[in-house]
C-alpha cells in the first residue's frame, strides 16, 4: 500500500486548507454522473500467485453516480483488473500461470469535502460487492489451454481521489484505491485460499448529467 499511502497523504494536505478553495463559490448543484477510466495496478500480494504474475497490472472502468445529495453519491461501478503472466516462471509452474483477471461490480458511497462548486474538489470512495477472479491457465511452451476456473468472491474497495474541473458538465479525476477480494480464490495447487490484495491509481473522466 505504498503508492495508496503516498497519494492519501498528498490529498490530506490539500483537505488541511479548504479555505483555500471556498472563496464565495456557489453551491455544487446535485447531479446524477457518469465515469469512466483507464490506470495501473501495483503491490499483488496473493500466495503463490505472486511467484507467477507480474506485480504490475492495469485497469479500465466504468460507473453511475446517483445523486444523493450536494456531498454525497451512490456511485455502482464495474472494473477489470488485470495482471499479466510473468513469461520467466510458466516452466516452473507446469500447467499454471497466465493472466490473472479480477472483475468487480461495486456499490459505493463517494463523498466530496466541499459543497461549493470549485475547480479542484477532493473525495472519498468506499464500496463493498461481488468479484469475479480467474486465471488463464497455459502450457510450458505458453500456448493457451482453456480458461481457468473463475470464483465468486467478495470485494472491499477504500479509496481517496480529486476532482478537477474542464466545465459545468465534465471533470477529470484522479483516484488511488486499496482493494481487497476475499477468498476462497483460485490457486495453482488444489485447494488453495487466499485473499487478494492490490493498490490502484484510476485517471478518468466524470461527466454530469
Amino acid at each position: 500500500m505504498n503508492l495508496f499511502k503516498t497519494y492519501l497523504i498528498g490529498i490530506l494536505i490539500l483537505c488541511s486548507a479548504p479555505a483555500l478553495w471556498a472563496d464565495n463559490a456557489p453551491d455544487a448543484p446535485a447531479k446524477d454522473s457518469l465515469y469512466v477510466n483507464v490506470g495501473y495496478n501495483t503491490n499483488a500480494t496473493y500466495g503463490y500467485y505472486a511467484s507467477s504474475q507480474n506485480t504490475m497490472g492495469f485497469n479500465v472502468g466504468m460507473g453511475y453516480g446517483f445523486r444523493l445529495s450536494k456531498l454525497f453519491q451512490l456511485v455502482i461501478d464495474a472494473n477489470a483488473d488485470i495482471f499479466p503472466l510473468d513469461s520467466s516462471s510458466v516452466a516452473a509452474f507446469g500447467l499454471t500461470g497466465g493472466n490473472q483477471f479480477v472483475g468487480t461490480l461495486l456499490a459505493n458511497l463517494r463523498y466530496r469535502f466541499l459543497a461549493q462548486d470549485n475547480p479542484v474538489v477532493p473525495y472519498l470512495i468506499g464500496g463493498i460487492g461481488p468479484a469475479l477472479v480467474s486465471q488463464i491457465t497455459l502450457d510450458n511452451y505458453g500456448n493457451l489451454v482453456n480458461p481457468g476456473a473463475p470464483t465468486l468472491n467478495f470485494g472491499f474497495r477504500l479509496g481517496i481521489g480529486m476532482d478537477i474541473r474542464l466545465s459545468e458538465l465534465t471533470s477529470l479525476f484522479i483516484e488511488a484505491d486499496y482493494y481487497l477480494i476475499a477468498g476462497p480464490n483460485s490457486a495453482p495447487y488444489p485447494n488453495g485460499t487466499w485473499n487478494i490484495a492490490y493498490d490502484s491509481i484510476r485517471l478518468g473522466g466524470k461527466f454530469n448529467l
